[in-house]
């Protein structure tokens, strides 16, 4: 886990459970910002929260409790300024853990589901954004998860170094166009991505097709 990651799929198809799994493996700390309440995040996790406020409670057992889950209040949405805060926030300590290292440590790795609502195509946030530019100085990974990437922040998605993908919608086409990924254009990649939880990875140059998840 010393690559950012885009995961994306359409629901069922198994990309939150993939993006779970590297939640449970990553060895640092992991912070999964459950946009949807899936339960397979909140079952990783060794605490679930819902504030800021908590948040920076459990920070500080942090070398102790490693696997966060971050969850919506009850008919409610994580608020923007809760995942700018908690990416700033580990910018910070990651800057002190890093502070006399000149390969900066991977200590960290933030999972943000639904990466769309933070920050899309053509409303950018910069302060998303900057965790997939510049994270790695400070040991901060992420990884971006959505069900539609073509509205996905351009700035999000030419710093991943890898796309997993699951079975999408076709009208996601333009985000196989834009960056070039040759999914339509090969008929066996096509029919690979049909079948129940098979996923290709995307590495800039090559497509790979995976087999099935494993829980």
């Amino acid at each position: 886990m010393d690559k950012r990651f885009f995961v994306c799929g359409i629901t069922g198809s198994g990309k939150t459970s993939y993006a779970s799994k590297l939640f449970e493996q990553f060895e640092g700390y992991a912070i999964f910002v459950n946009t949807n309440a899936e339960i397979i995040p909140e079952e990783k996790a060794q605490v679930v929260i819902t504030t800021f406020r908590e948040f920076q409670a459990v920070l500080n057992d942090y070398k102790m409790l490693k696997k966060i889950c971050v969850n919506p209040l009850p008919n409610a949405e994580i608020p923007l300024n809760t995942v700018e805060d908690i990416i700033k926030t580990c910018f910070i300590l990651g800057q002190s853990i890093n502070e006399n290292t000149k390969e900066p440590k991977n200590w960290c790795a933030i999972f943000l589901d639904e990466v769309q609502d933070y920050s899309s195509k053509h409303s950018p946030n910069p302060n998303i954004d900057i965790l997939f530019k510049r994270g790695r100085r400070y040991g901060v990974i992420g990884v971006a998860i959505s069900q539609t990437p073509a509205q996905v922040s351009h700035n999000i998605l030419r710093n991943c170094d890898y796309h997993v993908i699951f079975k999408v919608s076709p009208y996601e086409r333009s985000y196989f166009e834009e960056y070039h990924i040759p999914v339509f254009e090969n008929l066996e990649t096509t029919e690979w991505l049909k079948r129940e939880y098979h996923y290709v990875l995307f590495d800039g140059y090559q497509i790979y097709r995976k087999p099935p998840i494993v829980l």
